[in-house]
């Protein structure tokens, strides 16, 4: 089983040699996506250090795919390139992560996907916060807010599943909205709960700093350009919907990392989620309404993309060039595998 950890970044991406030092059996390999003002030298040298392969963006050209021109430059989607790097490249669990997550000693170690007994939790409003168990409370970025101070009826059982994600949680400072970190700025040392999944219809957003996904589902995980700090919210909500399409859950909890928050705006990180807090209502009312027809997980993201565009105008609509792009570069990349099977 090939397995790839791909970071995107304009920073040096120091937290590979933690991962470097754990991953004692060699069984992970490394990619960094660069941008341009990605320092590139500094961070070949790293990548030579960890035994990873960086894609500078002259590299990222020669790799001749379409979908590096939809979504344009100095932007954390450019990790879509390391996606479809690593789906040409025949991975079949595929990391993503920021270069600001640090692994905790374990964390290869509790990755596992695939059937398994679990406990599973389904509540009574379709919404819970897989970050309850923390020892500082928070709601996770992309949460709904008409759902914050909800106190849902939630019940728990423990049976086998087909894990297709496992969304890691994170300690120090976690992954809330902007005003959340302003008035409250939480710091997480431990959590009561891990390693439990959602329900089919019991949803809950994952974002893209510390989260491993299986091969059949990524296509399904594109992260939305132009969508501001939402751009993998909504691409998690989509991608939890098409997962259980395919019989597969989330798992949440494990791997546990920690993050220490590169320097951020924090007003320019509210202005960036104040699209996704205007249609929040909108996008989940037709998400729920839309029925999922498509004969694979990309025919489904698409034909979903399309439809929410028609139902939520405020939807940047330069998204079709995106997924239009994302679905040829996949296309040609499977039809070539199948040239060689």
């Amino acid at each position: 089983m090939k397995k790839i950890i791909i970071i995107t970044t304009i920073n040096l991406p120091l937290n590979l040699y933690g991962f470097k030092k754990i991953n004692k059996k060699d069984e992970w390999d490394f990619l960094v996506v660069g941008d341009l003002k990605t320092e590139h030298e500094a961070v070949k040298n790293i990548c030579k250090d960890v035994g990873g392969l960086y894609l500078s963006p002259s590299d990222q050209t020669k790799l001749g795919f379409t979908h590096s021109t939809a979504i344009g430059w100095n932007c954390i989607e450019r990790k879509n390139i390391g996606y479809l790097f690593a789906l040409k490249e025949n991975y079949d669990l595929i990391g993503s992560l920021d270069d600001d997550n640090y692994p905790t000693e374990d964390w290869f170690n509790t990755i596992q996907l695939g059937k398994q007994k679990i406990e599973v939790i389904t509540s009574d409003n379709g919404w819970y916060n897989t970050s309850e168990g923390a020892d500082t409370q928070y709601k996770l970025r992309g949460f709904p807010i008409s759902k914050f101070h909800e106190k849902p009826k939630i019940r728990i059982e423990k049976r086998e599943v087909n894990i297709g994600i496992q969304a890691g949680l994170v300690l120090g400072d976690p992954d809330v909205d902007a005003v959340s970190r302003i008035v409250n700025k939480p710091n997480v040392n431990s959590y009561k709960k891990l390693n439990f999944c959602l329900a089919e219809g019991t949803m809950c957003p994952y974002n893209t700093q510390n989260t491993i996904i299986t091969r059949k589902l990524l296509p399904a995980n594109m992260m939305w350009g132009s969508c501001g700090r939402y751009d993998d919210i909504f691409a998690s909500y989509v991608g939890q919907k098409i997962a259980w399409k395919y019989n597969y859950l989330v798992k949440h909890g494990n791997p546990l990392a920690m993050q220490d928050r590169n320097q951020h705006n924090l007003i320019l990180d509210l202005e960036q989620e104040l699209l996704g807090m205007k249609i929040q209502e909108q996008f989940f009312k037709a998400l729920n309404e839309f029925k999922l027809i498509g004969e694979s997980p990309l025919a489904d993201l698409k034909n979903l993309v399309y439809f929410l565009l028609n139902k939520i105008p405020l939807l940047p609509h330069n998204l079709r060039t995106q997924i239009d792009t994302w679905e040829y570069d996949i296309n040609t990349i499977l039809n070539k595998k199948k040239q060689y099977d």
